[in-house]
């Protein structure tokens, strides 16, 4: 962990739970290194990254058990693919050494969450992986005129601002309604805004 007052806190709470070998680094690649022949792993949700994901669950594997430590904010840094068995999560607001026994000791198998978490963290993958699945494949130029829908531009003026014939725009913005399902320009564009896909 980075923050040196969680680090601290943590140490304390570790030793007063009866775990008097400690190790703390600064971030989860040197942690993981650490903590390898150890018995378990404390990190902040927030450092894990898809390059420490196979890695933390190959830890999993060998039996070690391991807790990530969520704040606020943390859940939007979450992939889908990101979300492990076997590890238990604890809101960094609920940190206290009896919490922080109850997740250690409920983390050998099976996924622990608090309440808070267990309601937000499924919906909010479920929600990208929908969105994601969702979203149209534009090409790099529907793009480009689909922003121009965006400011309010007629087929004569997107034609104009990209140097391509009005016909080549109408096909383009032809293009955009079909990918997005929508019959006219005015639901492309609030389809296009609502989804973030401009």
């Amino acid at each position: 962990m980075r923050n040196d007052l969680l680090r601290g806190g943590l140490e304390k709470m570790l030793d007063a739970l009866g775990m008097t070998e400690v190790a703390s680094r600064r971030d989860l690649r040197g942690g993981l290194d650490t903590a390898r022949g150890r018995s378990v792993l404390i990190a902040r949700l927030a450092e894990v990254d898809g390059a420490t994901v196979a890695d933390l669950r190959a830890a999993v594997r060998a039996g070690m058990r391991v807790l990530l430590l969520v704040a606020d904010g943390d859940l939007e840094l979450v992939e889908p693919g990101w979300v492990l068995d076997g590890v238990g999560y604890l809101g960094v607001d609920d940190l206290d050494e009896r919490a922080l026994h109850n997740a250690l000791c409920g983390t050998d198998g099976a996924s622990s969450l608090p309440s808070g978490l267990a309601r937000w963290l499924p919906a909010i993958l479920r929600q990208r992986a929908t969105a994601a699945s969702a979203a149209p494949r534009l090409t790099p130029r529907e793009r480009q005129v689909l922003a121009l829908l965006v400011e309010g531009l007629s087929n004569k003026q997107i034609a104009r601002r990209l140097r391509i014939s009005e016909h080549g725009a109408k096909r383009l913005v032809a293009n955009i309604l079909a990918k997005l399902d929508c019959p006219n320009r005015t639901l492309a564009v609030a389809r296009a805004v609502r989804d973030g896909v401009v």
